[in-house]
């Protein structure tokens, strides 16, 4: 890499390293991420045995991938003597040139150690819950819809440099909302505690964002639309299957949840399949 490149990425690294938002995003990114510790207690499919990089749990192996991918941009990040974080780094100039891939690479990207940290700790007490419940295609939807969402109202509104998993996060946390909201009938009263728990981690950080004008508020909330938006297209919609109900299991496998038989039915591929149905006719 040219050294003028270096150098641009060492600004953008200090710059964001002194950011007195991070102090205040360690105590929000915290209640964030442990405000669905208690909603997913079951023990992983497999248990770690200390030979694999990752926790060999099939039901989270997404999220670990992510995890080691957020901790080796970073690792990159100092390898380059900041290259690559002047390459990534959400820079409106550089995206308003075309420099599109900016809208996601800063997903890769963080500011400091205690950035890292904090968002790889979100990342790993909420993503296996979303992966989880949403399966893989749907999790990783989330993510990437939510991050390029947030990244691009960021664009839009904020004028500083940014890098950071934290709208994807946000973006978990708005898809697992309107999950627990849509299925609430299903979850009853253990599901509307956590809800509950999820609207006063998302206030917290809202006021914690207020405190500070360098916290990327509109990455944050760009992020949290975009996994509302991802998940309540595309996201589950389980539907109780009837007693005397038949189910085509060609088309629509059944499964137990909160001890009911359920159908997923998302919004978007239902009401194509109707539209394609009638179009056919």
């Amino acid at each position: 890499m040219p050294s003028g490149v270096n150098a641009i990425g060492r600004n953008i690294a200090a710059t964001l390293s002194h950011n007195p938002g991070h102090a205040i995003s360690v105590t929000s990114g915290l209640a964030l991420g442990a405000s669905t510790l208690y909603y997913d207690q079951r023990p992983p499919s497999r248990r770690y045995d200390g030979r694999s990089l990752t926790s060999g749990d099939p039901n989270r192996a997404l999220t670990d991938a992510l995890l080691w991918a957020t901790a080796g941009g970073y690792v990159l990040q100092l390898l380059s003597g900041h290259a690559f974080t002047a390459v990534g780094a959400k820079v409106n100039a550089n995206i308003a040139q075309g420099e599109v891939w900016r809208l996601l690479t800063p997903l890769l990207l963080h500011g400091s150690p205690m950035h890292l940290m904090v968002n790889c700790m979100s990342l790993n007490n909420l993503g296996p819950v979303v992966e989880r419940q949403f399966g893989r295609e749907q999790f990783m939807a989330v993510y990437l819809g939510s991050g390029l969402l947030g990244n691009f109202l960021s664009y839009k509104r904020c004028p500083n440099n940014a890098v950071g998993a934290s709208s994807a996060i946000f973006g978990l946390v708005g898809a697992l909302g309107i999950y627990l909201n849509r299925h609430r009938d299903l979850f009853g009263d253990y599901g509307d505690k956590v809800f509950q728990n999820l609207l006063g981690s998302v206030g917290l950080n809202a006021m914690f964002g207020l405190m500070s004008k360098r916290i990327d508020n509109w990455g944050h909330f760009g992020g949290f639309l975009g996994g509302a938006i991802v998940a309540w297209t595309v996201g589950p919609n389980l539907v109780v299957v009837g007693a005397g109900e038949r189910v085509d299991e060609s088309r629509e496998a059944s499964r137990t949840v909160a001890r009911r038989r359920v159908v997923n039915r998302p919004l978007l591929q239902t009401y194509t399949g109707e539209f394609m149905e009638e179009f056919r006719k």
